[in-house]
């Protein structure tokens, strides 16, 4: 399953769910730079950042961060001395960023025009959106 899609059909259901993504790499890693997962609010998730350890780890901050609603930011060592040590050291550092994702909630027509035009659907064939 594309992430995006599933992503875009949890906020039409108005589910919470968050956004991991693997934002900068420095040597080896078991996954690549841009790689995502997305973590639904039952916990059950789709996409990858590479498995094992870290991976249960970004799923534990996911869960935290749909909760509050707050993104973060983690940064792993697979190095030598790294606690993630499951025999597949790669030796490299990886950079992880959380961020929730939250349904689009339809402001109530005395809310700011912005906050109004922030859900509005606008046709992809009619170019950037002027807000």
């Amino acid at each position: 399953m594309d992430v995006y899609e599933e992503l875009v059909r949890l906020r039409k259901l108005g589910q919470k769910c968050a956004l991991a993504t693997i934002v900068e790499v420095r040597g080896s890693i078991p996954s690549y730079e841009t790689a995502k997962l997305l973590v639904r609010e039952d916990g059950s998730m789709t996409g990858t950042i590479g498995g094992g350890c870290v991976e249960a780890e970004v799923w534990n901050a996911a869960r935290e961060v749909i909760q509050t609603e707050k993104p973060k930011h983690l940064t792993f060592n697979l190095g030598q001395d790294a606690a993630y040590d499951n025999g597949l050291i790669c030796g490299g550092q990886l950079d992880v960023f959380v961020e929730p994702v939250l349904p689009c909630r339809e402001p109530s027509s005395s809310a700011p025009a912005t906050s109004r035009r922030a859900c509005r659907r606008w046709p992809p064939w009619r170019g950037l959106p002027p807000w």
